[in-house]
């Protein structure tokens, strides 16, 4: 499958160097698969064509970069792609771009509640997997995750947001694993599933 994603990667980029004009929308597209397939050279090979045809690299690349920085654990050039959507993208990109970033193998809790409660204060809606994925990260913390909870709780309610049933399973799971002291399920954390 990586050898056919490589031979695909290679051919995409050789139409859009065989068209006769070669839009934004062509190399959005280019540079869209080859940063989902994970190819590091086709990517920067389209980008080498965009800089050729003097095409700008906006937030939609800028997006793809993002994607394909997660997929190989790339953290501050995914951080500099995020800025740039930040400070020029749409709200949809911005949610979009937010999520990838929280589901980035190397991004911590605290930087991305961080990051969650800047959208929120914009205000851009995160999505329902941003949402997921920032109690994943919480479960993940080495504290209980109680106070996180009813961190990301409060920043749901702030956005309009409602905790659905998976955000309480998430919950319910890691109150199971992190007992209290006493050996039962704390009270705070039961209030709040």
């Amino acid at each position: 499958a990586g050898i056919q994603c490589g031979y695909l990667s290679k051919k995409v980029n050789k139409v859009v160097r065989e068209a006769e004009v070669r839009t934004p929308k062509m190399y959005r597209y280019a540079v869209q698969y080859h940063a989902r397939v994970g190819s590091i050279p086709d990517t920067y090979d389209a980008i080498t064509m965009m800089a050729e045809d003097r095409i700008h690299v906006d937030s939609h690349i800028h997006l793809s970069l993002l994607n394909l920085y997660r997929i190989h654990g790339f953290k501050q050039e995914a951080l500099y792609s995020l800025s740039y959507i930040f400070s020029r993208g749409t709200s949809t990109l911005i949610a979009e771009a937010v999520y990838l970033m929280l589901v980035h193998p190397k991004y911590t809790y605290p930087e991305a509640v961080q990051l969650v409660t800047r959208l929120v204060t914009i205000p851009i809606n995160p999505t329902t997997s941003s949402w997921l994925a920032l109690c994943k990260l919480a479960c993940k913390e080495d504290s209980t995750s109680n106070d996180y909870m009813e961190q990301i709780f409060g920043l749901m309610k702030q956005s309009g947001a409602a905790p659905n049933k998976h955000h309480y399973m998430l919950l319910l799971k890691e109150l199971r694993q992190r007992k209290d002291s006493k050996g039962g399920l704390t009270e705070r954390g039961l209030e709040l599933a």
